[in-house]
């Protein structure tokens, strides 16, 4: 704990928790730390040695040491994962750039990431304060418009709202995150009771629009819900408004500088979600009276459906359960099939097939709900707004591709069966 960077104005009284958090579990962290580390050593050393003298395949993929070796380190990880408690930390992101495993402590959450070799996460910024406590290694981390370097045993307090990015060096970086769960009583009104239902509602800009989103989903939806807005690259106007939200409790705010990709910013509210049932609504989306009281009637009816969706109608045409413009999805299906793919870049298709084929894949039938009825414009659309027609094609036909490569044949999914 050599040192404490940040602003030299003391910080909300969250900071002293937060610290005290990172200190109680150091001991569990390091431990934790050293059985994974000698045996992602192990690993890489038997890894190289089996390469250079001739062996071929990828990690895990190949027989003899290689593969040994991979067996043995999934042990040791199981074994990590034993000593941090067991089941209570969840697997929440696992890629080329770095392991991320969360843990829930009372109102804490806490997050120990490792971020590999000359890697850095996604810049982003979060509507509460954090703490992060680096473990071991060195690398930098970016807060506003500083950068400053960090090292074993730093701890970085990210204020509220402030752009922060962390950055690895020439070796593996981990480090711990806590943050504290946002307040219950401000989204529900009610002591410990959590939303039934979250609302996640995405966005890149176009403010007026999201506006007449979010006025019609707050007249026509029932209380006991909260409301999740992840917005790209918002103009400063729209930043003030979402603010004003997220300040008034209307509305949980996720702000990202730069334009990510639908599937992402859909697993950033996911990942936010309290509810037992999560709901999609895209922003270009005009929700009706009753809308939501039928989706979440059929799903409790029949939670073997998994989602259910609204009769969407686009230019006074009405499109068979067409695209994830607005549906409902039980926790437990998200908990059994996983978050988007976010291989499927840009937001121009597919990413909602992939979705749905997974959902039969793991036993599920969702429906569309004709009580239910929402519209979407006949003009132009978020996507539309976001890229020219050219772009918009090549990046259907790249996601299009790369559907058939992972499902091997067309997607039919618009074909869903309706229930009243």
């Amino acid at each position: 704990m050599s040192q404490i960077l940040g602003s030299d104005k003391k910080g909300p009284e969250m900071s002293a928790e937060v610290m005290d958090i990172c200190k109680s579990n150091v001991d569990a962290m390091y431990l934790a730390c050293a059985i994974y580390g000698k045996a992602e050593k192990d690993y890489h050393k038997v890894w190289e040695k089996y390469w250079r003298a001739g062996g071929r395949g990828k990690y895990g993929t190949s027989t003899g040491p290689c593969k040994q070796a991979w067996e043995a380190r999934e042990r040791a990880r199981e074994a990590w994962l034993a000593v941090l408690g067991g089941q209570c930390w969840k697997v929440r992101r696992r890629d080329e750039r770095y392991d991320i495993y969360d843990l829930q402590l009372e109102d804490f959450v806490l997050s120990l990431t490792y971020l590999n070799e000359g890697k850095s996460t996604r810049g982003h910024s979060h509507h509460m304060e954090e703490a992060y406590y680096f473990i071991s290694g060195q690398g930098r981390i970016t807060v506003g418009k500083a950068t400053q370097r960090v090292k074993d045993g730093d701890i970085v307090v990210i204020p509220k709202d402030t752009f922060h990015r962390v950055f690895s060096g020439n070796s593996r970086l981990v480090f711990l995150c806590i943050f504290r769960e946002p307040d219950i009583l401000a989204l529900t009104g009610e002591p410990g009771k959590l939303p039934e239902v979250s609302i996640i509602v995405p966005c890149a800009g176009m403010l007026q629009m999201t506006k007449g989103c979010i006025d019609l989903i707050e007249k026509y939806t029932p209380p006991l819900y909260e409301l999740i807005i992840v917005c790209d690259q918002p103009e400063a106007e729209m930043v003030e408004w979402l603010k004003a939200l997220e300040k008034e409790g209307r509305a949980r705010v996720i702000i990202n500088p730069r334009l990510v990709s639908a599937p992402i910013a859909i697993n950033m509210g996911i990942k936010m979600a309290k509810g037992k049932y999560v709901s999609l609504v895209m922003n270009d989306v005009t929700v009706t009276e009753g809308w939501l009281e039928p989706l979440l009637e059929v799903l409790k009816s029949h939670p073997e459906y998994g989602c259910v969706a609204s009769r969407i109608y686009r230019g006074g045409v009405e499109r068979k359960f067409a695209g994830m413009d607005c549906w409902l999805v039980s926790r437990e299906t998200i908990d059994r099939v996983g978050l988007f793919d976010e291989i499927f870049s840009a937001g121009t298709g597919y990413d909602t097939n992939d979705y749905i084929r997974r959902m039969w894949a793991a036993g599920y039938s969702p429906h569309g709900v004709l009580r239910s009825t929402v519209y979407h414009p006949q003009g132009q659309t978020t996507l539309e707004s976001l890229y020219s027609r050219e772009e918009i094609v090549r990046w259907t036909t790249r996601n299009f591709l790369l559907f058939m490569q992972k499902w091997g044949n067309l997607p039919d999914e618009a074909n869903m069966p309706f229930v009243d």
